[in-house]
């Protein structure tokens, strides 16, 4: 399950205990949460931020890089943060098959999170000529229309019962 993040959660530390008190609520494990940040929030914020980060993270929680390639990030300052996942915005996948010099960059980017040893998903895969795209370049990790809409809370469960289409579906089997 992944959940997005805002700058404001970075300012209050009190988002440890609020995670913990949902895990422990919820009965989730620790390993089956994944927050998402922003690369442009993640290049921003404080080393109060990161210690947020790492405490969470010691929770067993997982976080990743969302919407990557589209901030004006230096790949140096990326490997300050303790993520787990790179994810590559739906407007480079959209233009894998269509735009001339998108597909080598998408290649790019899935090389660069695996040389630093994260995982990779690609978000807004709506094609099968896509995800043959991302599994042929290593990305095993997907979210889009391909597989699902956006769902309620309540149609979670139904959702991670069904088959994947060949890659693995973003937090199943974590």
């Amino acid at each position: 399950m992944a959940a997005n993040l805002s700058g404001r959660n970075f300012s209050d530390d009190r988002i440890i205990g609020r995670v913990a008190t949902v895990l422990r609520e919820s009965g989730l494990a620790a390993s089956r949460l994944e927050l998402e940040i922003t690369e442009s929030l993640a290049l921003r914020e404080s080393e109060g931020a990161l210690d947020i980060i790492r405490r969470v993270r010691d929770l067993g929680v997982h976080f990743a890089i969302d919407d990557f390639g589209t901030g004006y990030s230096a790949l140096a300052q990326m490997q300050r943060f303790p993520v787990d996942r790179l994810k590559i915005d739906r407007t480079f996948v959209n233009q894998i098959t269509s735009a001339q010099g998108v597909a080598p960059l998408v290649s790019a980017f899935i090389g660069i999170a695996r040389a630093l040893r994260l995982e990779v998903v690609a978000e807004g895969v709506e094609t099968l000529e896509q995800q043959t795209f991302l599994r042929t370049h290593g990305c095993k990790e997907a979210q889009g229309y391909l597989y699902s809409r956006p769902v309620p809370a309540d149609e979670i469960a139904a959702l991670v019962r069904k088959p994947s289409l060949g890659l693995h579906v973003a937090g199943q089997g974590d």
